[in-house]
């Protein structure tokens, strides 16, 4: 089953009519404007082969697999992906995703709705938070295309307002309009984010479109004392380039329809969305109590532990948190601001 939008075909996953008043960018029931509430059924198989509207809740409790090879841009826009015994492939280890790009954006406005639900919206009340995450209680599966090279460094020092950059690896597979990260060559100095004009025949030489703003090592230092024995030792201080571009994304939603309802966005509350491996559990079926018989065999749903078969590849963007829940266990791995890191 391929994903439809509601009013073109029947029998797609995207089941409720959009109710919007766009004078206020506020949806009449559920927010935001878009699909509204949408669950991928169990035993249901739905190959995401566009872009979805804006969803309210995405609640998959089949498999939802992003169509691997897919020539064009696409993208999954949601407030909250809960994934409740399903899973949500986006290519595997031996079938990665090939196609131009997918991107996962976990929209919310963290002081409309609340980052710990504080202020809910709606009816619609989570222990972990209202909006802009996704929750595992299932699979989660992610590989992006392979990167050949992902890092290197210079080998000759670039000036302040250099626009190239002559490094120590080829740069195979690095094109026209890639991002890259510069690491500084001063102490507390912050790395300089730039895109590829184009990359020399031979992969040595990577041009920007923007210059440097500031200074860059790409030259070693040798240094001995044989009164001491100090062997010839050398020191390489040089600044390391590497490339942030993937095609696959996961990141924290900027639409101003839907993330700066506040007036306040991710940029400036220092969140932009999380990722929730939880712990298994249980749910009551509706109409069930227990003192039905065969209330603990058929009365109740069971959502397994959440687990990642694998993120690889992957670039994050939008202030984004990985948290891992599991019992008395909890981590988080928390992007620098500005986010942008990969994998």
């Amino acid at each position: 089953m391929s994903w439809a939008y509601y009013g073109n075909t029947t029998g797609g996953p995207c089941d409720h009519e959009p109710t919007a008043s766009h004078s206020n960018r506020m949806c009449s029931h559920n927010f935001p404007c878009g699909c509204g509430d949408t669950t991928i059924w169990d035993k249901w198989v739905v190959t995401l082969d566009t872009t979805t509207p804006f969803l309210n809740t995405l609640t998959i409790r089949g498999t939802l697999i992003v169509q691997h090879d897919h020539p064009t841009a696409i993208a999954i826009h949601a407030n909250l992906i809960d994934i409740k015994g399903g899973r949500l492939v986006v290519g595997n280890s031996t079938h990665p995703f090939t196609g131009l790009l997918v991107q996962i954006v976990l929209h919310g406005d963290m002081y409309f709705h609340g980052k710990e639900c504080t202020n809910p919206y709606d009816t619609y009340v989570s222990p972990f938070g209202c909006w802009k995450q996704m929750v595992v209680n299932g699979e989660l599966s992610i590989f992006g295309k392979p990167v050949p090279v992902v890092s290197t460094k210079l080998v000759v020092d670039a000036a302040a307002g250099a626009t190239s950059l002559r490094v120590e690896t080829p740069a195979r597979g690095w094109k026209a309009g890639d991002d890259l990260i510069v690491s500084s060559s001063d102490a507390g100095g912050v790395p300089e984010y730039r895109t590829i004009a184009n990359v020399s025949l031979d992969g040595l030489t990577v041009h920007l479109t923007k210059g440097l703003a500031s200074a860059k090592v790409g030259s070693t230092v040798t240094v001995e004392d044989a009164s001491r024995g100090l062997k010839p030792t050398v020191l390489d201080g040089r600044a390391t380039v590497s490339l942030l571009s993937r095609n696959v994304e996961i990141r924290g939603g900027y639409d101003v329809d839907y993330d700066y309802i506040s007036g306040v966005g991710p940029d400036l509350t220092d969140y932009g969305a999380t990722i929730r491996l939880q712990e298994a559990y249980s749910e009551v079926r509706e109409g069930w109590t227990e003192d039905m018989a065969g209330f603990d065999t058929i009365g109740t749903f069971y959502y397994p532990d959440g687990w990642v078969e694998g993120l690889h590849y992957v670039r994050f963007r939008g202030e984004l948190t990985l948290e891992v829940q599991r019992g008395a266990y909890h981590h988080e791995y928390t992007a620098p601001h500005p986010s942008q890191f990969a994998i």
